[in-house]
């Protein structure tokens, strides 16, 4: 329901450069020559329609700054995936410490529902 889209330039404060889209069924805008935020504001009848939205521009890396989504992801100083898949993977002790929990439980509930029956003796001293 917008009627002007402005694309805000980063800059110092609000002197960043403006630019004014009319929106029809799809907007582009290809005017990130700068780096830093842009600020995008949605206006209908010269009043706001929501907050501001944001989005950040890098122009040193083409690679950080495609979005686009990736099958793979590789990272440096990690070893390939071929690699990565032979490797032992660590020991989860997690189920054993649940069963070892579990047996605490079960077995404070069954002295809970004798009722405390099993009574123990103390040895009496007796005092000459």
């Amino acid at each position: 329901s917008a009627d002007e889209i402005v694309v805000t330039a980063p800059g110092q404060g609000n002197s960043g450069k403006r630019t004014t889209l009319q929106p029809s069924s799809q907007v582009s805008f290809a005017g990130t020559d700068e780096l830093g935020v842009y600020t995008v504001q949605q206006n209908s009848k010269g009043k706001p329609l929501a907050e501001p939205e944001r989005f950040a521009v890098n122009l040193f890396s083409r690679e950080e700054s495609d979005i686009k989504p990736r099958p793979e992801l590789t990272f440096v100083g990690t070893e390939s995936s071929q690699a990565a898949s032979t490797a032992q993977r660590p020991l989860e002790i997690w189920p054993w410490v649940l069963l070892v929990g579990l047996l605490v439980l079960c077995v404070e509930w069954w002295v809970y529902n004798r009722g405390g029956r099993m009574r123990f003796r103390l040895p009496v001293f007796q005092r000459k």
